[in-house]
C-alpha cells in the first residue's frame, strides 16, 4: 500500500481493477471462440491437430523409454 492512502479505499480500488481486467480478459476469450471454433472444425485443422498430438505422445513415450530406471 502506498503511504498516506486509506487501506480500505485502496483495497477496494484494486479489487475493482481486478474485476475490470478479468472482465476484459474473458470478453476477449469469448470473442475469440467463434472464429477459432470455425477454424478448428475444418477437416485439415483436425488432421493437423491429430498428427501433432500423435507426435507429442510419441515424444513422451521416447522420453519415458530413455529415462533411467531406479
Amino acid at each position: 500500500m502506498p503511504r498516506g492512502v486509506g487501506v480500505a479505499g485502496y483495497s477496494f480500488f484494486l479489487a475493482c481493477l481486478h474485476v475490470l481486467l478479468t472482465f476484459a480478459w474473458f470478453a476477449a476469450l469469448i470473442a475469440a471462440t467463434a472464429p477459432l471454433g470455425r477454424l478448428l472444425r475444418r477437416p485439415k485443422a483436425v488432421t493437423i491437430m491429430d498428427r501433432l498430438t500423435g507426435v507429442v505422445f510419441v515424444g513422451f513415450a521416447l522420453k519415458l523409454a530413455a529415462s533411467p530406471t531406479r
